[in-house]
């Protein structure tokens, strides 16, 4: 996600003159609404604050009709600045990353889990008929 504000570096010469003379700008306030699954990896500048989303409040903005509602936690990351002269320019920049665990990652791990449970279950037993056998040698070492 990059979000920029009068930051005209990029533009023609012709656009930055024009729009330098509307750049009025003394607060921004940028909201960044993402699923909880998402974790904030790396940031140009550091979000102000973060907080959980409320409950059936956000479901009109964010659903498409009144039935669905959001299913999932959101989290709000909140990008701010404010100065009595005019803003030259806010960036926002983050990076965000995702781990979705599918039906295959969660069979591969307990059919991994089964077969861990069955060695060992076999070498646990194999362990036990090894040491009983040396006992009853050791038995009849000494009583012959």
């Amino acid at each position: 996600m990059d979000f920029r504000v009068n930051e005209s570096r990029n533009l023609p010469k012709t656009i930055r003159e024009k729009v330098a003379i509307c750049r009025n700008v003394h607060k921004v306030h940028f909201f960044l609404i993402r699923n909880e699954s998402s974790e904030f990896k790396i940031g140009h500048t550091t979000y102000d604050r973060c907080r959980i989303l409320e409950d059936k409040l956000w479901d009109t903005y964010l659903c498409d009709n009144k039935d669905t509602q959001v299913k999932t936690k959101m989290l709000i990351y909140h990008w701010k600045t404010k100065s009595d002269k005019k803003i030259e320019y806010f960036s926002a920049f983050a990076r965000f990353s995702t781990r979705k665990v599918g039906l295959k990652e969660i069979i591969y791990v307990i059919l991994f889990i089964i077969i861990l449970g069955v060695f060992s279950s076999l070498i646990a037993t194999s362990l036990i008929n090894i040491i009983d056998v040396l006992y009853r040698c050791i038995k009849v070492w000494r009583l012959g």
